[in-house]
């Protein structure tokens, strides 16, 4: 008896300290909620959080995100008819002439109307890579 009491005092501080785990229901698991989030969701998560360096974050469809995009360049066009909006790029490009912006089925991607010297061009973007949406006067 008496060679099981220091054991026991021994273990006891080990047993004080350890962190007591607690089961989350299938349903809320972290691998459940991540499958249910789309590749380009994850990619435009990832890339927000780095940039801000911020510890939370927002989840935004990014069908959403595009047709917010789309109806910013149609205000922006509506409200300053005499300029033509611009867009900042997150690479630090601007795309600036912009006629029409028309969204794909998946909601990823854009497809950005420019005026040019040579004529209408187009050019396709992600929506992770706008930055900002501007006129030409700002």
């Amino acid at each position: 008896m008496k060679k099981l009491f220091p054991i026991f005092f021994s273990t006891l501080p080990l047993l004080a300290v350890s962190p007591t785990i607690y089961m989350a229901p299938p349903e809320a698991t972290p691998k459940a909620l991540n499958e249910s989030l789309s590749k380009g969701e994850k990619t435009a998560v990832a890339k927000e959080a780095a940039q801000k360096g911020t510890s939370e974050m927002m989840i935004i469809s990014p069908e959403g995100r595009a047709k917010d995009i789309e109806a910013a360049i149609a205000f922006l066009k509506k409200h300053a008819p005499s300029t033509k909006p611009s867009i900042k790029l997150t690479n630090g490009s601007i795309l600036s002439g912009i006629i029409n912006v028309n969204v794909m089925p998946g909601g990823t991607l854009l497809i950005i109307q420019i005026a040019s010297l040579k004529g209408v061009q187009y050019q396709i973007e992600k929506i992770e890579n706008i930055d900002t949406i501007m006129t030409n006067g700002t």
